[in-house]
């Protein structure tokens, strides 16, 4: 078992900075492509080059200091001691930059419930808006020596061979370079689940679900106005969905309206102020109240998805593999999405220091990471029950109370707050899990979510 405390994590170092990383075989150090700059792709690139690799990140996207992108999915990012741990040395400034939430304040009926997330101090996220998460990554990444491209595209890539084929936009010439190990880190829609496609022996499926969602934004005088709590994920619920508000560290807040919305998916669900600020009207009344100017910031505002996959292998031939939401993620809802990404490349760094090998390595962490798909993918069923269908409810309200009695009583923790809020809790389950099912099967049969 990877210890990833901060203790262990530290041992996990030195072990790493006393060993040449190995390609089948070769002492010297290798060279490995990462392909995808999200959150995966930077954390995993920034490890390997802190342990000695020589990497190289591709981007289709431009460079964001350069050329400013709107991207849909750009919700805040909430870590909890998981995705802190997992994050590495760019946990401090995450810290700094971030804005702590303790539990969640839900708007029912005109009525306010507060509910922690535990009993322990740790019990918490950090909440980073993802441009923000995804600099510090970056700029940590570039101290470490990662060479990144941005504007970059991947034409081919050989997992069997190593060589990557690339070229940009609009330009005819392609470069082509060898590499000891590809990582696929660019999602349920790029080069790593194409490469999926032409492999007989994997199997992969991606589903797109009915819910959707609208981004706005609540700014820092109508939150404090409204007395908004600054330490809690704010929840209106209502018929037809749950709005989901997620704190900023200036005061303001970065919400999710999440449900289905009608019409065709490339088209903006509300066209008028009015039609927007009516449905509002009917679903979350309490939230059009705090902030009247969200109706109009929906107005021909793109609606984002969900999307499911799975996959039966994260090692893809001989020198590949899959992190991050090109073999499994979580939603955002669920607070767990970003550290789980981050997770892939720390979980692998670590197994790589115990092998020394990317061959031993591979399968090692292959295994390791369908196992956790599969408890990742519980969990989240499970929270996705509590958002979507009880959140809210007396029910739930008499649940919540419950659990913290019997967390005051006898120390109970629910695999939730196992996972998300402590720093080693998916490590020990998944040891815990293998130790009982040796001979797993590599299918995994968990449902994974990203947002498009």
């Amino acid at each position: 078992m990877v210890d990833f405390s901060k203790e262990g994590w530290a041992r996990n170092r030195t072990a790493l900075d006393n060993v040449a990383l190995r390609i089948h075989g070769s002492a010297a150090p290798g060279r490995v492509a990462v392909i995808g700059a999200g959150l995966a792709g930077l954390n995993i690139g920034r490890r390997l080059a802190q342990a000695g690799a020589t990497v190289t990140v591709f981007e289709r996207r431009p460079d964001p200091r350069k050329t400013p992108l709107h991207d849909t999915r750009s919700f805040n990012i909430t870590l909890g001691e998981f995705g802190l741990a997992a994050a590495g040395d760019v946990e401090s400034a995450i810290r700094d930059a971030g804005q702590r939430v303790v539990g969640r304040a839900v708007f029912l009926g005109g009525k306010l419930t507060l509910s922690d997330y535990g009993l322990r101090s740790t019990d918490g996220f950090v909440s980073i808006p993802r441009p923000t998460l995804l600099e510090q990554l970056r700029d940590a990444a570039e101290r470490a020596g990662v060479t990144l491209y941005y504007d970059r595209e991947v034409v081919s890539s050989y997992p069997d061979s190593g060589v990557v084929e690339s070229r940009r936009p609009g330009d005819g010439t392609l470069e082509r370079q060898t590499f000891g190990l590809i990582i696929y880190a660019d999602g349920v829609t790029g080069e790593g689940r194409q490469v999926l496609l032409h492999r007989p022996e994997v199997s992969s499926h991606k589903v797109c679900d009915p819910i959707q969602y609208l981004r706005v934004r609540i700014d820092a005088r109508e939150a404090l106005a409204a007395g908004l709590p600054l330490s809690r994920v704010n929840f209106w619920t209502g018929p037809g969905g749950v709005s989901i508000g997620i704190p900023n560290r200036d005061g303001s807040f970065s919400v999710l309206i999440m449900g289905q919305f009608g019409g065709a998916f490339g088209e903006p669900p509300f066209t008028s102020k009015s039609a927007a600020a009516e449905f509002l009207r009917r679903r979350n009344r309490s939230l059009l109240e705090i902030a009247p100017n969200v109706a109009e910031q929906l107005v021909n505002a793109p609606r984002g998805g969900f999307c499911y996959t799975t996959t039966s292998h994260w090692q893809v031939g001989r020198l590949a593999m899959l992190i991050g939401d090109s073999a499994r993620c979580t939603p955002p809802w669920a607070g767990v999405g970003g550290a789980a990404a981050l997770d892939d490349g720390t979980t692998f760094v670590g197994i790589l220091a115990e092998h020394q090998r990317f061959d031993r390595a591979l399968a090692a962490f292959e295994a390791n990471r369908l196992v956790a798909a599969r408890i990742l993918g519980r969990m989240v069923s499970s929270h996705a029950n509590l958002l979507m269908r009880e959140i809210g409810s007396v029910g739930w309200r008499v649940a919540e109370v419950l659990a913290r009695a019997k967390e005051r009583a006898f120390g109970t923790r629910t695999v939730y707050q196992r996972i998300v809020f402590e720093r080693d809790g998916l490590a020990r389950l998944v040891a815990a899990d293998s130790a009982r099912q040796p001979a797993a099967p590599r299918w995994s049969d968990s449902a994974v979510i990203q947002a498009e």
